[in-house]
Order: structure tokens, then C-alpha cells, then sequence
């Protein structure tokens, strides 16, 4: 996706999401709290099973798809791990030196 096209995408979804409707197809009103119509979450969490079922087939890390070490159980590598549990910054300035 080009930066014309990723801005354009972006104008898209807060013009229908200012009219108070789904932001991404535009076509139903958002689940109440959510940005989204059901059938589009629902979309988007079929597409995010599959990518992560891909990625374990592969060996991959489920974050960010970098190859897991042979001997590595998890399903993400050691920098998504540390990331999520917000450890990531006071690891990465301990070990600049």
C-alpha cells in the first residue's frame, strides 16, 4: 500500500465513522464501545486465526512472523514476549551497555 493510498484509507474510515458507521466497511452501525459492524470483527478475527495458525505451521513467531529458534515451545519469540508484558524498554537500555 502506497502512502497516497494508506491516507486515503484513513480519511475513509474516520468520514464513516464520524456519520456513525462501521469504520472499515461503512455499510452497518459499529458494535456499541467498538469501531467495527459484527460481521467485519468477525472478518478480521477469521483472517487473524488463520495468519496465526499459518505462523505456527511454520514455526514462526505469532507477533511479528520472525523465525522461532528449533528449540523454542512459545508461539512468540523473546522481543514480542517482552514487549507485551511491557518489559521491552528497561531490558533494551539495560543491555546497550
Amino acid at each position: 500500500m502506497s502512502y497516497d493510498q494508506a491516507g486515503a484509507v484513513k480519511k475513509r474510515y474516520w468520514r464513516y465513522r464520524e456519520a456513525g458507521l462501521c469504520g472499515k466497511c461503512g455499510k452497518n452501525a459499529p458494535v456499541q464501545g467498538h469501531s467495527l459492524c459484527a460481521k467485519c470483527a468477525e472478518k478480521g478475527r477469521i483472517r487473524m486465526l488463520r495468519l496465526y495458525a499459518e505462523r505456527d505451521r511454520m514455526h514462526l513467531c505469532r507477533s511479528c512472523g520472525i523465525p522461532l529458534r528449533e528449540t523454542e515451545t512459545r508461539k512468540r519469540c523473546f522481543k514480542c514476549r517482552l514487549r507485551s508484558s511491557g518489559q521491552w524498554k528497561e531490558w533494551s537500555e539495560k543491555w546497550k551497555g
